[in-house]
């Protein structure tokens, strides 16, 4: 007995058999294709999956970006605005305290016997800046015989308060 075949072939069975072979070869080829393409899918799937969650991360950090920038822009502005208030409650209080220093000296340059020397004496020293041109306030303030003279050597009106650079009265 041949054991590496327990079947015996009829007569004419070797095309029948080359054409089941041939038949199974293709159908064997074709289930290894389908489950090349099937696999190559499932791959492309896990691809597109991956690329949309790297989307969306990038997406997500970018508008965390965003949002961060906007926020310290939002307390750089806040911060700005609080600063500009602060200069400006600063430059209103200095700016009254000179325009009330103008007008008691443009008050006792107009009394009898003020003169000079006692504007002079209520303003001090000479030390700090003087504007270089009467403002509406400061015109007002004047009286009609000093004009618009920036000397403060005037008819009738004596040295004028000054104020320093940072804008409070010296004397």
């Amino acid at each position: 007995g041949d054991h590496s075949s327990s079947r015996r072939r009829p007569e004419g069975g070797s095309e029948v058999d080359s054409t089941v072979s041939t038949e199974m070869r293709k159908a064997i080829e074709a289930s290894r294709d389908n489950y090349a393409q099937m696999a190559d899918m499932d791959e492309q799937a896990q691809l597109a999956e991956a690329l949309e969650a790297s989307r969306h991360a990038a997406y997500a950090e970018d508008m965390s970006g965003i949002d961060a920038a906007a926020q310290a822009r939002q307390e750089d502005d806040e911060a700005m605005a609080r600063a500009i208030e602060a200069s400006y409650r600063d430059s209103c209080g200095s700016d009254a305290a000179y325009r009330d220093q103008l007008a008691r000296a443009a008050e006792q340059s107009l009394l009898p016997g003020g003169g000079s020397s006692g504007a002079a004496a209520a303003t001090g020293s000479s030390g700090g800046r003087r504007p270089s041109a009467a403002t509406g306030t400061t015109a007002a303030l004047r009286p009609p015989s000093a004009g618009n003279n920036s000397s403060g050597s005037g008819a009738g009106l004596g040295a004028l308060p000054r104020r320093s650079v940072g804008g409070a009265s010296q004397g």
